[in-house]
């Protein structure tokens, strides 16, 4: 079946957030900063990367999406900020 994996630090804020079905990782998953704020969103398929994946700064800005097709990256978009 499905279910969540919360994992957390040793100051209590959340590290990430996994769901799983039938043992691999499906669905979507995110990882977190000490700050709370997210590091990296993805989304799995049975167990591939598959769709965007973004990861963001320590403000919450998103700096870099990728794009993946189980697990081969498809192709990488850069945002330039100023």
């Amino acid at each position: 079946g499905a279910y969540s994996n919360h994992v957390k630090k040793s100051n209590g804020s959340l590290k990430s957030l996994v769901t799983y079905k039938n043992g691999k990782r499906d669905g979507p998953s995110f990882e977190y900063y000490s700050n709370g704020q997210t590091y990296s969103h993805l989304f799995y398929k049975n167990g591939a990367v598959v769709g965007k994946r973004m990861y963001f700064n320590k403000m919450g800005e998103l700096i870099e999406p990728e794009w993946y097709n189980k697990m081969k990256l498809s192709y990488k978009v850069l945002i330039m900020l100023e």
